[in-house]
């Protein structure tokens, strides 16, 4: 119990608060009653999974092109851990490019951070529900919220609606619902367009 820090440094081995050396030759962490956040270095891996407990969790990826998917509610897989991860509130990229995906049934009560590269947020075909992403409060639908993302990409066969941040936007439609804003935010299969409190141009 208590708040933990685990640091994946290698393959099955780190480090976690309260063990003065390191571990090895451990498959699967388990965090406690409180808050656990784990780091996965980089060259890091681990061959089983990663289980928050009961607290608010953190999975962090150091670096890298890392895959993330979110197949039930806190749960689902990253690139390095084979068996994916369960009962993890939040979850942070690092300086390399992230991708989140969001499946039917998948969900976030905490924060999906992309980190420092050019990150996306993407929901599945099968997604089968509505979608609404705002950029001026972070909000996401079946997250507890976003950060750090620039990139979004709806199910195309639902009502889907992005609202634009409170600034001065230049919304360049290129497709059906597809396109970017002021070139360094994209989207795709959003029907519904929706600007902020400041002027906005859509240029189609």
């Amino acid at each position: 119990d208590g708040t933990n820090t685990w640091n994946l440094t290698g393959a099955n081995s780190g480090t976690v608060t309260d063990v003065t050396g390191t571990f090895s030759a451990i498959e699967n962490l388990t965090g406690g009653t409180g808050a656990d956040t784990f780091n996965i270095a980089s060259g890091a891996t681990l061959t089983g999974a990663i289980a928050g407990g009961l607290g608010t969790d953190t999975l962090t990826q150091a670096d890298g092109a890392n895959t993330w998917t979110i197949t039930a509610a806190d749960t689902g897989t990253v690139t390095d851990v084979t068996a994916g991860f369960s009962a993890i509130e939040n979850l942070t990229g690092g300086t390399g490019v992230d991708a989140f995906t969001l499946f039917n049934g998948g969900s976030l009560t905490g924060t999906l951070s992309g980190g420092t590269s050019n990150d996306s947020l993407t929901y599945d075909e099968a997604y089968n529900g509505n979608v609404t992403v705002n950029l001026q409060t972070g909000a996401a639908t079946a997250t507890g919220g976003f950060a750090s993302i620039e990139s979004f990409n709806a199910d195309s066969g639902q009502s889907n609606t992005l609202v634009g941040a409170n600034a001065a936007n230049t919304w360049n439609v290129t497709g059906a619902g597809t396109g970017n804003i002021g070139g360094t935010i994209t989207f795709t299969d959003f029907t519904t367009l929706t600007g902020g409190t400041a002027g906005d141009d859509f240029v189609f």
